[in-house]
């Protein structure tokens, strides 16, 4: 089964556009702040964005960077459909289970990869998609020196 394409509405592109150009914003007030020797400043705006960021991102009961989906789009629930998403794998043991799982209930899902973990286990990426599921790329890990870790 083909996955239908997903188009985004010009109002969600134009809310994207205004929430990229207002998360512009903190930083440049940081760099203007210390391009004028306001350090003291430039630390309030950034620990504050930073903690802001923060709580948006790690408490599951904040609604700041959207709302929580609670009910499925209206041709989902008429197709009798969901969307199922596993994330990082494959690992060699949960993968070919989850998969077994799956084919048993003849549902399909969206296998979101750590890069690495893919390059180690190929025969299980071709079985996910041999199954008919989705992959995609959910990161690849970046060498520890770039960022000075």
């Amino acid at each position: 089964m083909a996955l239908p394409a997903l188009e985004q509405p010009a109002e969600c592109r134009r809310e994207n556009a205004r929430r990229f150009v207002v998360s512009l914003l903190p930083g440049t007030a940081v760099v203007l702040l210390l391009t004028f020797g306001q350090w003291g400043w430039a630390a309030i705006v950034f620990w504050t964005v930073f903690a802001i960021i923060g709580y948006g991102s790690t408490i599951p009961s904040s609604r700041l960077f959207g709302p929580h989906v609670t009910e499925l789009p209206e041709p989902q629930t008429q197709q009798n459909q969901v969307w199922i998403t596993l994330d990082d794998g494959p690992d060699p043991v949960i993968t070919p289970l989850l998969l077994d799982i799956l084919d048993r209930h003849q549902a399909k899902a969206g296998f979101f990869l750590i890069g690495d973990r893919a390059q180690k286990h190929p025969d299980l990426v071709r079985e996910i998609a041999k199954r008919g599921h989705l992959i995609g790329n959910h990161s690849q890990p970046i060498h520890p020196l770039i960022f000075g870790f």
